[in-house]
């Protein structure tokens, strides 16, 4: 019976029909069940122990042969140790339809699905009945299944050609191993037999994850994970991998199956898209959401004091002018190069935004920051050459640490702002410390916080529409809702400004229901007045998705102004999708209304590609930085074609933002890309000046 055992485990993962197999089977007693236990196939041999037709045992559980002599709870954890992944071999007393008993040696084996849910149950089993009646020994042998050998070998085939697959016995060491195993590691199987699996050791992992594995598979339990190898030639591959401990009759681990499928080809998708993530394209430091995550450890475990950088290139925008954009570009990237060279590798350098960067300098001193401010100015005296070009550039710097002045990464960085905008104040090419001074400018944050709370009903905030063309028709297809706010003493307040105190102090939530009610108002006004329909697009923060009452109150506000669903679309950023978890649920919600959902500066964040199957998404729209750039590298474009392609093979609309020139509308249009939206097609417009357009193309 080792055989069949053997057989069965190594197919756990990659699930054949049994019903297909039942000529080759036969002699054995084979059940096999769902995810719940129900029974959804028996062979002849199983009906005639069982006395029971296969009418009467198909949709039924176990109950119908239980002989009552073990207890049900004995059942129960034969499930438990089924759902946790692993095989259960052992004796079994039935009750058959005659009322008369039955014994059987029994193998079950789990299926699960790609996520890991139990979706089958197979049993072999074997007649021990006239052993247990005879006390003769209780080891069982399947040496009847050799006639059957050739069918088995068949089937072993059909698996080796799907899948990697590899033995090793308890020490790691290679027993066996199939023609993809050689293909993938490049070795021959002459090469691999009797060596240790470490002969693929790519030194990516670190040591806890190879303990972790064998800490489980000598536990009896099935290793599920990704493995990077390092095959012959000395490039590396990945394998989703599944390792399965089979037992000896002391129930020790004697040799060890793992079953492996290429994700070579996935992990290099992630890796670019984690690099598009974390990565600055131009200069290929640290962007803003690559300093992020690597202060959210940082900081997480910092013991002595950590200084904050902020630094802003002086008179960057007369480079642009004078000397065009791609010099601008050039520069940007010789700065970044000039940087990392002054700071040690332990420290963090990233591109914060524009022409802004911010420095972390681990474990350091007020001293300390000081030092390395007035190196990096003293450094900016040495010209770059650029293009033929002597090009001087200057640093603003403003320096504050941590924890002293600011519990997180937010405020940090915030007073780190407020002390570079008093270095702009005072000449530019200077440092200054955050102080108690610059918390005076905090009175402003206060204050517009408080007005900000009577905005609404002051009628101070207003909506602007900005335009979306079909690229290739230059039909517009769409307007993005954008929130302005004229306040009465300051005037116009950048959006900038306001929506992330909005969002820290929760305010987000009315103004957002304010938002998306007028949006659908004037959309559905527009209708009425006989103008085509199109989609409105209204931003959507997390904190509205995370409200339990947001998808009835969208629907509330649907019903009220008489918009059809389709013609609204909500903005939600790519962040967002890392609490996936908890935001799902909405988001199906809201489809299921007829509500449009599309991923917002997508590439500016990280989200598995696994996740956007997830999610019921109708469009991605390219981060208008990328698409800033779009003719600063080759790289690039290259990505963008990327996220097109991906997008479209998705049946996903893509929607490029801060489109300026005809070059960047061409590109993208040559590419494929549905829709645009920028400056180069239109402005951000009032409804009055919407309106007027329409007539236009009316």
């Amino acid at each position: 019976m080792k055989q069949a055992e053997r057989f069965i485990a190594k197919t756990s993962r990659n699930p054949i029909k049994i019903e297909d197999t039942k000529t080759n089977l036969d002699y054995c007693i084979l059940c096999k069940m769902d995810g719940t236990g129900r029974i959804t196939y028996v062979n002849e041999e199983f009906c005639s122990i069982s006395k029971f037709t296969k009418a009467e045992l198909i949709g039924q559980t176990y109950d119908i042969i239980y002989s009552g002599y073990y207890p049900r709870s004995y059942y129960q954890d034969i499930l438990e140790t089924l759902k946790g992944g692993s095989i259960w071999k052992g004796q079994m007393k039935n009750k058959a339809k005659d009322s008369s008993y039955y014994w059987v040696d029994t193998i079950a084996v789990p299926f699960f699905d790609e996520n890991n849910h139990l979706t089958e149950i197979v049993s072999l089993e074997h007649n021990i009945t006239e052993q247990r009646t005879m006390e003769k020994s209780l080891d069982y042998t399947l040496n009847e299944l050799s006639a059957k050998n050739a069918e088995l070998k068949s089937m072993k085939y059909a698996l080796d050609q799907s899948s990697i697959v590899g033995i090793t016995d308890a020490k790691g060491t290679i027993t066996y191993v199939n023609d993809t195993f050689c293909k993938i590691s490049k070795y021959s199987r002459e090469e691999l037999i009797g060596k240790n699996h470490n002969i693929l050791n790519s030194h990516y992992h670190p040591r806890e994850f190879f303990v972790d594995m064998w800490r489980t598979i000598t536990q009896k339990k099935v290793w599920k994970g990704e493995i990077k190898n390092k095959a012959k030639d000395g490039s590396y591959y990945w394998v989703d991998t599944t390792i399965v401990p089979f037992l000896n009759g002391q129930g020790k681990p004697y040799e060890y199956v793992s079953i492996r499928t290429d994700i070579t080809p996935q992990k290099k998708a992630q890796e670019e898209i984690y690099h598009l993530a974390y990565y600055d394209l131009l200069t290929g430091i640290l962007n803003r959401n690559g300093l992020y995550k690597s202060l959210e450890k940082l900081l997480k475990n910092a013991d002595e004091e950590v200084a904050f950088l902020f630094l802003d290139l002086d008179r960057f925008k007369s480079v642009n002018d004078t000397f065009g954009h791609k010099t601008g570009d050039e520069l940007l990237r010789a700065v970044a190069e000039r940087m990392s060279k002054l700071v040690e590798r332990d420290h963090i350098i990233s591109r914060y935004a524009g022409d802004e960067f911010i420095i972390v300098l681990r474990k350091s001193s007020q001293e300390e920051a000081v030092e390395i401010a007035q190196k990096i100015i003293n450094s900016f005296s040495i010209p770059f050459i650029l293009s033929d070009e002597e090009i001087y550039t200057t640093f603003s710097i403003g320096i504050s640490l941590y924890p002293s002045d600011g519990a997180s990464k937010e405020t940090v960085i915030k007073n780190a702002d407020n002390a570079l905008y008093l270095a702009k104040k005072k000449g530019k090419n200077n440092y200054q410390l955050f102080t108690n001074k610059l918390k005076e400018q905090n009175k402003r944050k206060s204050m517009l916080e408080k007005d900000l709370r009577k905005a609404i009903k002051c009628e101070e905030l207003h909506l602007n529409y900005q335009p979306q063309f079909d690229l290739e028709t230059k039909k517009i297809v769409g307007l993005e809702a954008l929130l302005r706010w004229n306040h009465p003493t300051y005037g116009p307040i950048s959006p900038g400004e306001f929506i992330p105190l909005a969002e820290e102090t929760n305010l987000i939530l009315p103004l957002g229901k304010w938002v998306l009610e007028q949006a659908c108002q004037q959309n559905k006004k527009w209708q009425d007045e006989g103008y085509e329909p199109f989609r409105i697009a209204v931003n959507v923060s997390v904190k509205q998705l995370q409200q339990f009452d947001f998808v009835s109150s969208v629907s509330q506000i649907l019903q009220k102004t008489g918009l059809n669903p389709k013609y609204l679309e909500l903005e939600i950023t790519e962040s967002i999708l890392q609490d996936l978890a908890c935001l799902k649920h909405s988001i199906k919600k809201l489809r299921a209304l007829g509500v449009s959902i599309a991923i917002d500066d997508f590439g500016t964040g990280y989200s598995s590609l696994s996740v956007l199957y997830q999610l019921p998404i109708n469009s991605l729209k390219i981060d208008q930085s990328f698409v800033r750039n779009l003719n600063s590298t080759n790289r690039t474009s290259a990505i963008i074609k990327t996220i097109i392609d991906m997008g479209r093979n998705l049946d996903f609309y893509v929607v490029a933002e801060g489109i300026e020139y005809e070059e960047q509308a061409s590109f993208l249009c040559k590419n494929h890309c549905h829709i645009g939206q920028g400056y180069y097609f239109s402005h951000p417009l009032s409804s009055h000046e919407v309106q007027k357009m329409l007539v236009k193309r009316h």
